[in-house]
């Protein structure tokens, strides 16, 4: 009697064990690890109160290295410097250095400038990178890059 009841404890404590693991294994507790070291492409910004969505010739890119550094790609531009995330899904950006090119759509570059520096909280949902403002709106989704 007293070995099957010290078994059922023992059972109930492992099950309780083993669905701990499996809920810290699905909580987004630290989103660096998926942020950091990784290449993503841009599926939609923000322009004047709506979401634009890009074609895949057109779509900027955005990389993020674990040394807390980024580098971007405008339509025509190559942009750096260095970023900011913590496990709390608040993200900046500082945009250090930016080439000067010529580019035909002067607009959408300095939209993506705008809305990159402007995020401040950050979320990876279905494998996208959604960038938002200190409200919660979103600024920029990307998809990986490929």
């Amino acid at each position: 009697m007293r070995n099957q009841s010290t078994l059922r404890s023992l059972s109930k404590f492992f099950g309780f064990c083993l669905l701990f693991i499996a809920l810290l294994s699905c909580s987004n507790s630290a989103p660096n690890a998926t942020l950091s070291d990784s290449s993503w492409v841009v599926e939609q910004i923000r322009g004047n109160d709506s979401m634009i969505i890009l074609s895949v010739e057109e779509s900027p890119t955005l990389t993020i290295l674990s040394d807390s550094t980024f580098s971007a790609q405008t339509l025509c531009n190559v942009m750096g410097g260095t970023y900011t995330a913590n496990d709390n899904s608040k993200i900046s950006f500082s945009i250090e250095t930016i080439t000067a090119a010529f580019c035909p759509d002067d607009e959408f570059e300095s939209i993506y400038i705008e809305q990159l520096s402007a995020s401040h909280l950050f979320a990876i949902k279905n494998g996208m990178l959604f960038l938002n403002d200190s409200e919660g709106r979103e600024l920029i989704i990307f998809s990986p890059r490929k």
